[in-house]
């Protein structure tokens, strides 16, 4: 931040801090002026500089004294100056829904601006007043294609806010998922997928190759954690996540072996790889997290039952031990070989030990 902006700032910051309260004060004061002298030096401010000041005075004053918001709005798209629309245009976005009064004006900035700045501000602006309208649906979606990466961003992220209502953009946000050139716009077009809640059967293959093939850690844990919200239903992604298992990256790997235990069964063919992890990797968290999604397999993760045993030592860390015990039990009755290390675990000196063993025990011998 330029040094004359930070000292603004913090100029502002500190009257705000000073401010009494102005109850229904139609024309308050902030710093020394009225909301009204602070109005005219928006519109008529001789540099940008006291234009500037009075974008942000203004929205310290707040969007319900009358003429800050259109005045805001029609600063944003007349002035000469990128940096006066630009921090008009953040006033806006910092008001929330109650700035919907420039919905329209926001919607002309976001298609038209010329700085990319003004278009990104205006998209988030737009994005939080969601829970208000649901007109800035259609211009959003459009604003997926702009040439400005951060503001393909924002429109992403502001479509996410709608919600199941921005359904209508699901062709475009998967087109950014596996194509866009920007990292970040890459992960909040997958966010915004699980949001709007896309059909699985178009979504979960973009996901899956999203997670396998992207270079970014980012777009992986994201394609990862929204295959999750699936559940299921992303049964067709259980290949590229058990992929996924050895990836380079801790916090890939931890998203991919929940996603596996929200799928379940059907993610049967992970069981080999989550195997390896349990019996050999050396994350605690990451083990423990294999363990449980192998429980969550139930009957399917019979075959674990030899690794998932060997975990239940005394010697092992307390949470990867209960993990073991615990999720014996709910393999049941196939996970019969695990009885005389649970019959020793019953008898632990912990009681957290005893009673996970009991309850196991129970599960696979059948209760009497």
């Amino acid at each position: 931040m330029p040094r004359n902006l930070l000292v603004l700032a913090c100029t502002v910051l500190l009257a705000v801090a000073g401010q009494p309260g102005r109850g229904q004060d139609e024309n308050p004061t902030f710093a020394g002026r009225k909301a009204s002298e602070w109005l005219d030096l928006l519109e008529k401010g001789e540099t940008p500089k006291h234009r500037r000041a009075a974008a942000i005075a203004l929205g310290a004053i707040g969007p319900k004294v009358r003429g800050v918001v259109p005045a805001l709005a029609a600063v944003m798209r007349k002035d000469k100056d990128d940096d006066v629309r630009r921090a008009a245009a953040q006033t806006l976005r910092d008001m929330g829904p109650e700035a919907v009064g420039a919905l329209e004006l926001l919607a002309d900035a976001l298609r038209e601006d010329k700085d990319g700045g003004v278009r990104m501000t205006a998209a988030v602006a737009l994005g939080r007043m969601a829970k208000e309208t649901k007109a800035p649906i259609a211009v959003l979606t459009n604003a997926l294609q702009d040439k400005h990466a951060g503001t393909r961003s924002a429109a992403a992220e502001a479509l996410a806010q709608f919600g199941r209502d921005a359904d209508t953009a699901t062709s475009e946000l998967l087109v950014l998922v596996g194509k866009d050139e920007d990292r970040f716009t890459r992960c909040f077009a997958a966010i915004a997928i699980g949001r709007v809640n896309a059909d699985p059967e178009i979504a979960v293959p973009v996901l899956a190759k999203a997670l396998t093939d992207d270079s970014a850690k980012e777009v992986r844990e994201v394609a990862a954690d929204v295959l999750g919200q699936y559940g299921p239903k992303a049964s067709g992604a259980a290949e590229a996540l058990t992929k996924a298992l050895k990836d380079k990256e801790p916090g890939v790997r931890r998203r991919a072996i929940v996603t596996l235990g929200k799928i379940g069964p059907q993610a049967r063919q992970a069981v080999p790889t989550l195997r390896e992890v349990v019996k050999g990797d050396t994350d605690k968290q990451l083990v423990t997290y294999a363990i449980r999604t192998l429980g969550a397999l139930g009957k399917e993760a019979k075959d674990a039952v030899p690794e998932l045993v060997a975990k239940c030592a005394v010697q092992i860390s307390l949470e990867v031990r209960l993990a073991a015990i615990e999720e014996l039990g709910h393999i049941g009755p196939d996970a019969k070989e695990a009885i005389p290390t649970l019959t020793i675990a019953s008898k632990d000196g912990r009681a957290d030990v005893r009673e996970a063993a009991a309850e196991a025990l129970k599960r696979i011998q059948g209760a009497p």
